[in-house]
């Protein structure tokens, strides 16, 4: 069966099937473009000459109601190491260096409302943005269907972790938690200049 594309008189049609998968391709488009737009901006989705820069003190962990930055931390680390337990690996170590280089990229993040991969960090790097307050449930589910964190997070040689939550404070994110994982194989890993 063919339908009429648009009201052009019927002139031109489409089978019904192809007309079936046009959310899809719609779909499809938007993330291949989504995709080359983070590419050439490096990821960002905005910028401020006066956003605050990593390991600035005067960034606070943002809170609102219920949210408590150790506990999420400390959830997300647990998870860490019950995923790998899975598959035979070994517990990581938490590292309060790296906890501190994670909270510190994901206030930066928050701050700004950008969304990208810390520049200076040269380990595993995995970064969420979630919108329920169940940081444990959302993360695992958004980073164990990415092969790019499931190696991160599977790595045979991975011997420390650290994680950063914040909430968004502007951006298409803001009110969202951003959550920021670190992973080494040293207690304080190099970091670039």
């Amino acid at each position: 069966m063919y339908l009429p594309l648009l009201s052009l008189q019927g002139r031109f049609s489409m089978p019904t099937s192809l007309l079936n998968m046009v959310p899809q391709i719609l779909a499809g488009l938007l993330t291949l473009i989504l995709t080359l737009v983070g590419i050439f901006t490096g990821g960002s989705v905005g910028s401020s000459s006066n956003a605050p820069q990593p390991g600035d003190t005067s960034v606070t962990s943002p809170s609102n109601g219920n949210f408590d930055v150790a506990a999420d931390q400390t959830r997300v680390f647990n998870e860490l190491n019950k995923y790998r337990a899975q598959y035979g690996l070994t517990a990581v170590k938490r590292s309060t260096t790296m906890d501190q280089r994670a909270q510190d990229w994901a206030n930066y993040l928050a701050e700004t409302g950008q969304f990208y991969h810390d520049p200076k960090f040269n380990e595993r790097e995995n970064i969420a943005i979630i919108m329920t307050n169940d940081v444990s449930e959302a993360v695992w589910n958004s980073w164990h269907n990415s092969s790019g964190h499931r190696a991160n997070m599977r790595a045979d040689d991975a011997k420390y972790a650290g994680h950063g939550v914040a909430i968004m404070k502007s951006g298409k994110f803001k009110g969202q938690k951003v959550i920021v994982q670190k992973i080494s194989d040293v207690a304080v890993p190099n970091t670039r200049a």
